[in-house]
């Protein structure tokens, strides 16, 4: 009862935290909706985003994934429009999807003419067969659904009452967009059915900004988001049924959603953390707004106004709010799960609002209270380490120590978060944002160690805090500098096609035959488990293979040291042990005519590649290499006496004290001499 109280306080000093029908909705909207108690696209649906107020929201799920706005629809001058969050609405049968096209086809022919159009020649996802029912369902009340083919003119909408343009990945030209919106302003009823996650993908250049739907539907005030719908209460084969309906859907923005967080907080103040915690129906309000935010931070365009007012919105409630969004103390997990989510959902929708300077950074640190080695992460390296403020010192060195060796340009990394250090999230509350982030484990270190090299090697223990956070690490090295480069991601698709099915083809060979043509996203992290373990013995797992006749494996080596070399003819060779201590020794390379990596040199270690004519691996020799080689230039010459002659004097441990004696002095420079002319 207290809690049921405490809500309708909320509700009562702030309101809903979206509007209900606004003074001005257009007519008929009810007759869209009518005798409708669910819809499906029967596919993963995407949020959609009302830019304006002139939007009406039509259809969302009253549970799950949030914001689930789906379908929307507005009067613009003479002209209607609605706009959908997956172009399967317009096709599918299931629930009363059929009647709710149909009705909203009604609902936009204003004219009541009997002409409707799909757009064609924009690479559209919705034309020709798979209109059909639609098409049939029209056809009985009189109306005929045809193709408009590119270019669209205002001379060939003259005659048209309805146009859909079904989901384009291909753009639409400046002139065919001012057409249809002057059509739509004079009367015409326009459909706007797209899907903004299946657009984008950063590797390819594809984000919402060139969704070629967007520049359309910004002509009226709306878009879509990136994020994607699921987890409703009642499915279709597994895809979401909305079943909120006009008039019962909130108009839902950032400004509304920043209003509503601001009044809530006013006031529960200080008593917020374990008010929610025996109250699901006020978690989910709270959910709600801040989903909201985390949609439009991840996928306003950059400029778009609302990144501004969001930014300034959260860094106020920060401020207002302190002790709920405070981070330097753990909360409870079991006790306090929502207010930790809650907290970390805040901070992600902040980073993600903007691209911030230096100052700005700083001064938020200062605000919530970062600890210093989490401060030092954002303000240093503008990654935000997202983990209930739970991880040991210890843990966040290993990332800082992890970060140091990914090489630049390689990293977009934003955002880590550890979601098991959080409890049990509330339902549809995510840490999701921007690309690019991970999430790792909150093991302590050392209480729990992996080998993760196969059988016919010696196995090599790892911390497996350690050895999760390398295959994260791995799967934003992949992503944000191999798949965006393109003759890296030609090379691993390469390796992933000539490798196959068959396990025993790749380095990291304990996982079931076809894993990785089936995930080739994992193919490089999984290297990477290998590679920060020990990189010698995956040299050692790759020469194993060759002397099976398998030579993928090697190229697979080749490879990684190929991306941590970045082009260069330097490299780390690293080793991690089961307390978290991640070392690297310096190697260098030499390159054929083609670029490929020919030999490799390191303190104790000489690797030769032979090649036939074709480029293809024949034979590989390694040797333990000359210790004397301090320059690894693959020679002992004059360079490595100067190194010697540079460190003369106490140097216990040193690479230059070559003899052990705990002295660099002239007996270290005879051992250089007795080795002259070695590694040629």
């Amino acid at each position: 009862m207290r809690f049921n109280r405490f809500l309708a306080t909320v509700l009562l000093v702030v309101g809903p935290w979206g509007s209900d029908i606004a003074w001005g909705d257009p007519p008929g909207l009810a007759a869209v909706v009518e005798g409708v108690q669910g819809i499906c696209s029967d596919g993963l649906s995407g949020s959609i985003y009302l830019d304006t107020t002139d939007w009406v929201p039509i259809a969302a799920a009253s549970s799950g994934s949030m914001p689930s706005l789906v379908a929307a629809a507005r009067q613009y001058g003479s002209g209607r429009v609605a706009i959908l969050g997956h172009d399967g609405l317009v096709i599918s049968s299931s629930v009363d999807t059929a009647r709710f096209m149909r009705q909203l086809m009604g609902w936009l022919n204003v004219s009541a003419g009997n002409q409707a159009r799909y757009s064609s020649g924009h690479a559209e996802w919705i034309r020709g067969t798979g209109l059909q029912p639609l098409a049939a369902s029209l056809q009985a009340g009189g109306v005929t659904l045809q193709s408009l083919p590119a270019p669209i003119t205002a001379e060939g909408l003259r005659s048209v009452s309805v146009l859909i343009v079904g989901n384009a990945w291909s753009d639409l030209s400046q002139s065919e967009i001012v057409a249809i919106r002057d059509w739509v302003w004079s009367g015409g009823g326009l459909l706007l059915p797209g899907l903004g996650w299946s657009w984008e993908d950063p590797s390819r250049g594809r984000s919402v900004e060139n969704y070629p739907m967007a520049a359309l539907a910004a002509q009226f005030g709306a878009r879509w988001l990136t994020t994607a719908i699921s987890g409703t209460a009642v499915t279709v084969s597994g895809s979401a049924v909305f079943d909120r309906f006009y008039p019962a859907v909130q108009r839902v923005t950032v400004e509304s959603a920043l209003a509503w967080l601001a009044g809530a907080h006013s006031v529960a103040g200080d008593s917020l953390p374990a008010t929610l915690r025996g109250d699901a129906a006020l978690v989910r309000k709270f959910v709600e707004a801040h989903q909201l935010l985390a949609a439009a931070s991840k996928s306003l365009p950059s400029d778009h106004p609302h990144r501004q007012q969001m930014a300034v919105g959260l860094e106020s409630l920060f401020d207002s709010a302190g002790s709920f969004y405070r981070r330097d103390a753990a909360r409870d997990p079991s006790a306090q799960s929502a207010a930790a989510w809650l907290r970390d959902r805040a901070w992600r929708s902040w980073w993600d609002a903007l691209d911030y300077d230096s100052a700005t950074i700083q001064r938020a640190v200062q605000v919530g209270a970062f600890r210093a080695d989490r401060a030092q992460l954002l303000v240093e390296r503008r990654v935000l380490l997202l983990d209930n403020s739970a991880l040991a010192p210890n843990q966040v060195a290993l990332i800082e120590s992890h970060l140091d060796q990914i090489p630049w340009g390689l990293s977009g990394l934003r955002a880590i978060s550890a979601r098991d250090s959080l409890g049990t999230a509330p339902d549809g509350c995510t840490l999701d944002g921007r690309a690019y982030s991970v999430n790792i484990v909150s093991y302590p270190i050392g209480a729990v160690r992996e080998n993760q090299f196969p059988a016919e090697v010696p196995a090599s223990f790892a911390d497996v805090y350690s050895t999760v956070l390398s295959h994260e690490l791995g799967h934003i090295i992949d992503a944000s500098g191999i798949d965006r480069t393109p003759e890296l991601r030609a090379q691993k698709q390469g390796l992933i096609a000539r490798a196959g099915d068959l396990q025993s083809n790749y380095l990291r060979s304990m996982l079931s035959q076809g894993f990785f043509t089936q995930n080739p996203q994992e193919f490089f992290a999984s290297i990477c488990n290998q590679w920060f373990t020990s990189g010698s013995r995956t040299l050692d797992v790759a020469l194993a293979r060759l002397g099976a006749g398998k030579r993928e494996p090697l190229e697979q080596f080749l490879f990684i040291s190929d991306v941590f070399s970045a082009g260069s003819d330097e490299l780390p060779l690293f080793t991690a042990n089961t307390t978290g201590t991640l070392t690297s020794t310096p190697a260098r390379v030499q390159r054929d005519d083609a670029g490929r990596i020919r030999r490799m040199f390191a303190r104790g270690l000489d690797l030769r590649i032979v090649r036939d004519g074709t480029g293809a691996i024949v034979g590989a020799e390694r040797t333990a290499g000359s210790v004397a080689d301090l320059d690894l230039s693959g020679l002992v010459d004059f360079g490595d006496v100067v190194i010697v002659l540079l460190k003369f004097g106490p140097c216990a441990g040193c690479e230059t004290d070559l003899d052990g004696n705990g002295m660099v002095d002239f007996g270290d420079v005879v051992m250089v001499l007795l080795e002259f002319g070695e590694g040629a």
